[in-house]
């Protein structure tokens, strides 16, 4: 037992206050789980604030001075086909130990992944405690309530990756051009803070996240509103070749959803130039791969909105409505919104076709329509290098004069993946191909489907097959090959 005549911790928060003002800001934040705290999960009595993560002596395992106790948790980590495919190494488990990759990610884990009371703390004013502080607003138990906004739990594949290596160098050769990660090289943009672990860089919660920070979710990044933060916050790491200028970068169409302008405004309306990254992905919480909002194309749809018609993006209603000229809804067309089929697109999957004996990782999904047959939105759209325009020039749809420039990618169709066959003599289908990091001409990212570089050897077919059927036998979609 430990017995101090003044509460250090009080004196600590005093000493903080006056050295660094920005520490007086989590009063305002619900990370003061005293009970003077703004939140719902907050103590009984305890007016304490610093002592439910940090002790001034004698701490536990974590850093700085951490007061709490650690989880035990084994975690579904972070996956990703796209990660492994580029041989990128995978993220780790979480560690409690100083010195390891995941050990802040652990220390925010006590809370966030349900599985430690929050009241559970080491020493309160120099007493060790046999019980916790007691809580409210949590389970019975006192952790954190599956359904309360800042619940992780133990599933951290649908959340963005920590205890993972920030290493821009890695990339994926292709038959022609390279594919790279896509991070800024060598470091994030500031705020942003890597973490030294063994002479590796790692991300980890607080990379993104201040906890002390009196901020739209503690987000490190403060440059306007939510959604302009959760832009600014993904592209200070993520590289994307081509966004700056890209569609989704600069469209000022706004949603008309309530909850968007409330929750990304602030109750100004927000458009897809605000939300960037946003409109499709989430780093928590995530229903697609990779961290989409939703599944596939339903993301295209409706984007953050809780329909389509109230986003200005490429569903039903949306300012940009595609849906309505995709099957179901037309006979003809790529069967994007097919169940069968969702889950199976793979980045990279254009560097395995009919003839590959082998993927990279094994027992992965190809671009053979034998194991993987699919048709998404990514397939020929790059959402992040897309730019305004019509789909092809009219005079390059069927064009009956050979130029150089036939048939070039247009903007819409910008940084794709594609194939190049190996023409040998007139009207003979090609046996061979080259891959491609970015197609230059529209019949490349057609012939990564359709073309012996998926099929394998097809016989003539007419304009009726072949055809796509669901399990009743309805025809979803005929395709001409």
């Amino acid at each position: 037992m430990y017995r101090y005549p003044l509460s250090l911790v009080s004196v600590l928060i005093s000493i903080l206050a006056i050295c660094n003002p920005s520490y007086t800001q989590i009063v305002n934040t619900v990370h003061n789980l005293s009970v003077s705290g703004p939140g719902t999960i907050k103590a009984v009595s305890e007016t304490e604030i610093c002592v439910f993560c940090h002790i001034p002596h004698h701490e536990r395992e974590g850093t700085p001075l951490w007061n709490r106790k650690m989880p035990t948790s084994i975690y579904n980590l972070f996956d990703s086909e796209f990660l492994r495919r580029i041989n990128y190494p995978a993220p780790q488990q979480p560690s409690e130990i100083e010195g390891q990759p995941g050990i802040v990610s652990r220390q925010c884990l006590s809370c966030h992944d349900g599985t430690v009371a929050i009241g559970d703390i080491f020493i309160l004013r120099g007493t060790e405690l046999g019980n916790a502080i007691l809580m409210q607003g949590t389970n019975p138990d006192g952790t954190m309530p599956s359904t309360a906004v800042g619940f992780i739990g133990t599933d951290l594949s649908v959340h963005h990756p920590v205890a993972i290596e920030y290493n821009p160098n890695v990339q994926k050769n292709f038959d022609v051009g390279a594919k790279s990660v896509e991070l800024k090289n060598p470091n994030p943009d500031p705020p942003i803070k890597l973490y030294l672990y063994n002479g590796k860089k790692y991300v980890e919660c607080t990379s993104c996240h201040d906890p002390h920070k009196e901020n739209k979710k503690f987000l490190r990044v403060d440059v306007g509103n939510l959604a302009q933060d959760f832009k600014k916050t993904c592209i200070s790491c993520h590289d994307k070749p081509g966004w700056t200028g890209s569609a989704h970068d600069t469209q000022t169409l706004t949603y008309s959803d309530p909850d968007i302008t409330a929750k990304y405004g602030e109750g100004t309306p927000v458009s897809v130039a605000d939300l960037g990254c946003g409109n499709c992905h989430t780093p928590h919480k995530a229903q697609g791969i990779p961290l989409l909002r939703k599944i596939e194309e339903r993301t295209c749809f409706t984007g953050v909105a809780s329909s389509s018609n109230l986003a200005p993006c490429h569903g039903t209603g949306g300012a940009k409505d595609i849906e309505t000229l995709l099957p179901p809804n037309r006979v003809y067309g790529h069967p994007v919104m097919e169940p069968l089929f969702e889950n199976i697109h793979t980045p990279l999957d254009v560097l395995y076709g009919f003839s590959s004996t082998q993927v990279d990782p094994a027992n992965s999904k190809t671009i053979k329509f034998t194991d993987s047959k699919h048709a998404e939105c990514m397939d020929c759209h790059n959402p992040h290098k897309t730019s305004p325009g019509t789909h092809t020039p009219p005079t390059q749809w069927y064009p009956t004069t050979a130029t150089a420039n036939n048939n070039n990618v247009s903007n819409v169709l910008v940084g794709v993946y594609g194939i190049e066959p190996v023409w040998g003599t007139s009207w003979v289908q090609p046996s061979q191909y080259q891959t491609l990091a970015e197609a230059q001409k529209e019949y490349q990212i057609c012939m990564k489907c359709h073309s012996k570089w998926a099929l394998g050897n097809s016989p003539n077919l007419d304009c009726t097959t072949p055809e796509i059927s669901n399990q009743t036998g309805t025809v979803l979609y005929r395709s001409i090959l």
